[in-house]
């Protein structure tokens, strides 16, 4: 049972952690996508989550300077 709270819990961590990462902006976004190739430095789940970040494009506006984060569509990843 504790160990379940922990191992939730740790899971949410990681997807606050992305998330986090991809409102600080792209330098942020930059920096998860290289945490999560390297498992020595954070738990797997961590990595795990940060891989997400492997297909987030970024798109920035030329009229307001907004960042907005894009998914790559899956056809354009094969």
């Amino acid at each position: 049972m504790v160990w379940e709270v922990f191992v939730r819990d740790i899971r949410q961590r990681a997807v606050k952690l992305r998330e986090t990462l991809i409102q600080l902006g792209p330098f942020y976004v930059k920096l998860g996508q290289a945490l999560s190739t390297r498992p020595d430095i954070l738990p797997s789940v961590y990595c795990q989550e940060l891989s997400k970040l492997q297909v987030v494009v970024s798109v920035i506006s030329d009229e307001c300077g907004v960042w907005v984060p894009v998914r790559v569509p899956q056809h354009m990843n094969d």
